[in-house]
């Protein structure tokens, strides 16, 4: 399959072209720098895209067979919050820049569209008080923020665009080692001078990245049928940073290589319940197994090498 990826050099968009290219998809890479693409291993054909420069959205596309979009334009570092300053230029961009991505995939007849959404369309608490479990995939979304809303309105773009077979994933939390190394998730717990007392109990729910590429390649594969106009919660382990110290410190406590099942054989620290966490009924029943805590576990070893 050949598949087009739109924020392909961003966190979560390495994990998904990487992933894609190991299964032997043919990816055409879209990214805003082009001169500090990521290495990745695979076929790959990295270019230049731009969500504020739609002219540069359509020509990639062109013999392609499915698309994924995943970029977002906002201020570095902030999702929740990355409009910063100026809400409208935020809205602009990613809207009208979808639209025209999405206008762009119907001219050329792309059949099969995943759009990385985000748990945040389901905000931070529910303001109605009537949601005692965790929020399924059919739940409707509340959101309350500039970025959830965003995602919210894209996902519900579906509707509009049936041609182009768009069904959307919301991750949560993403944590992981990217292909390109970047500065991943809990990084600053290694640092020798981290103090226990500025940890948090609360636990919020995560998930791997290399575990949200497995979703969007299972969304990819899938009959289309079975995906096409749904939303899919994408998420994993609850866990808090009090607890993610804890299990650095049994690593380091290891005197040879990573043994998973001595790091966890003694409970964890209690933890807070996150705040509305997510049931992954629709990967699951498309056989979607993520990683739990060995993934977590194995992902903080790979940091303690680094």
């Amino acid at each position: 399959m050949r598949v087009v990826i739109t924020g392909a050099s961003g966190y979560v968009g390495q994990f998904i072209a990487d992933q894609l290219a190991r299964a032997e998809h043919e990816v055409i890479a879209l990214t805003r720098v082009p001169l500090f693409v990521p290495k990745i291993d695979g076929k790959i054909e990295w270019a230049y895209a731009d969500l504020s420069d739609p002219v540069t959205l359509t020509e990639p596309l062109n013999a392609a067979d499915a698309l994924v979009h995943a970029a977002l334009s906002h201020i570095e570092g902030r999702y929740r919050g990355g409009e910063g300053d100026d809400p409208a230029e935020f809205w602009r961009t990613n809207l009208e820049g979808t639209l025209a991505l999405f206008d762009a995939a119907k001219r050329h007849r792309i059949s099969r569209t995943v759009f990385i959404s985000s748990r945040a369309v389901f905000g931070d608490v529910d303001p109605t008080n009537e949601i005692k479990k965790p929020v399924s995939d059919k739940q409707l979304p509340f959101p309350t923020t500039h970025y959830g809303i965003l995602k919210a309105t894209i996902e519900n773009l579906t509707h509009v665009y049936p041609e182009i077979g768009l069904c959307s994933l919301r991750p949560t939390g993403v944590y992981g080692v990217p292909p390109d190394h970047q500065k991943p998730k809990w990084s600053e717990i290694m640092d020798k001078g981290v103090s226990p007392e500025s940890l948090s109990n609360q636990a919020r729910t995560e998930v791997f990245g290399g575990d949200v590429a497995l979703a969007v390649e299972l969304l990819l594969r899938t009959n289309r049928c079975d995906v096409v106009g749904r939303s899919f919660n994408c998420s994993d382990v609850a866990i808090s940073t009090e607890q993610i110290y804890e299990l650095v410190r049994r690593i380091k406590d290891q005197p040879s290589d990573l043994n998973v099942e001595q790091v966890l054989a003694e409970p964890l620290p209690p933890s807070g319940e996150p705040e509305l966490p997510m049931r992954c009924d629709g990967l699951n029943a498309l056989g979607w197994r993520p990683g739990g805590l060995a993934r977590v576990v194995r992902e903080l070893y790979q940091l303690t090498q680094r």
